[in-house]
């Protein structure tokens, strides 16, 4: 028997959940940012500021405008993604035949949701500053062997979970999900592992060269010319608008709207609360910047005191 959908569920309280949920999650990458940085050890009052970050950390509706604003470039590439995934299909048909599933398979959507899950944790685990191992401007986590043995875990363990179900319920499953064709689980798979990939490597990469050469313009050109512009501002818009017009292109090309199902819904949620924890690490990155001021040719960094700090006195 298929599963059926309850239409009890409210769609605003989905949103409402999910919302909240990435505020949360939002919020937590900043206070990891806050434990992790040497920096405000040295210049600021950072037990002060770690207190101030850990009660706003359920106060989900504090600075709204300003997550949504920081989060739009990481949405953005959740729908790029999306909007490419039909491309890559094509082309994983035609270059390789047998690379994708022969019929509805669920263990790639076992591991992510298990990922994701252990990506929350282990952000939680990075909260502790005694996990935290500092290399240059790099900043590590020292994950325990338990922490290493769950990710060799899920990759074993979402085949033997599969196998445990039988296709009549993996059938049901996707009959749920609204998917009714191998069409649209072949795009609904691709577009979960270049979502996948894009999380783990292409938007954290990105968006850490974007904050630390926004970092580096701010202190020039307030030294050069007393003003400053956004690098980080102007280099997400620009990206954003791109991959908004690339993504709009592949849409209209491949009419992809017409194959939204609920998995693509749940899979992008999914990478979405993956990706919120390091939009709220890099905003704050760049909020410390903010922080920083010319004086008499000088750097000083104004801490959470309202004091200015010499940061750099090199003319």
């Amino acid at each position: 028997m298929a599963i059926q959908w309850d239409l009890s569920i409210s769609i605003i309280s989905i949103i409402v959940f999910g919302i909240c949920s990435v505020s949360f999650l939002f919020n937590v990458g900043v206070l990891m940012q806050i434990k992790a940085s040497a920096f405000l050890e040295k210049f600021d009052d950072k037990e002060k500021i770690i207190k101030d970050a850990q009660k706003k950390l359920f106060d989900l509706k504090a600075d709204a405008l300003r997550k949504l604003i920081c989060l739009f470039p990481y949405f953005i590439s959740i729908v790029f993604c999306y909007s490419v995934s039909p491309f890559i299909t094509g082309f994983c048909k035609k270059q390789f035949p047998n690379c994708l599933p022969k019929e509805y398979t669920i263990d790639l959507f076992i591991f992510l949701l298990l990922y994701v899950i252990f990506l929350i944790g282990e952000a939680f685990w990075g909260i502790n500053e005694k996990h935290i191992i500092r290399k240059g401007s790099r900043i590590y986590y020292n994950r325990p062997w338990i922490l290493m043995m769950m990710i060799i875990i899920l990759f074993i363990g979402t085949n033997i979970l599969e196998s445990a179900i039988s296709k009549e319920i993996i059938q049901s499953i996707m009959s749920f999900f609204h998917i009714h064709n191998i069409e649209e689980f072949h795009l609904t798979y691709v577009f979960a592992i270049v979502a996948l990939l894009n999380n783990l490597f292409i938007i954290k990469f990105i968006s850490r060269l974007i904050v630390l050469i926004d970092c580096d313009t701010y202190i020039k050109y307030l030294k050069e010319e007393n003003r400053y512009y956004s690098f980080y501002g102007i280099a997400n818009l620009i990206l954003s608008l791109f991959t908004i017009l690339i993504s709009v292109f592949f849409i209209v090309k491949y009419s992809i709207w017409k194959e939204l199902n609920f998995l693509v819904g749940a899979v992008a949620f999914l990478m979405v609360l993956g990706i919120s924890v390091l939009a709220g690490q890099r905003d704050y990155f760049v909020s410390m910047t903010r922080r920083k001021c010319i004086k008499n040719n000088k750097v000083y960094y104004r801490d959470v005191n309202d004091k200015k700090r010499l940061v750099d006195d090199k003319n």
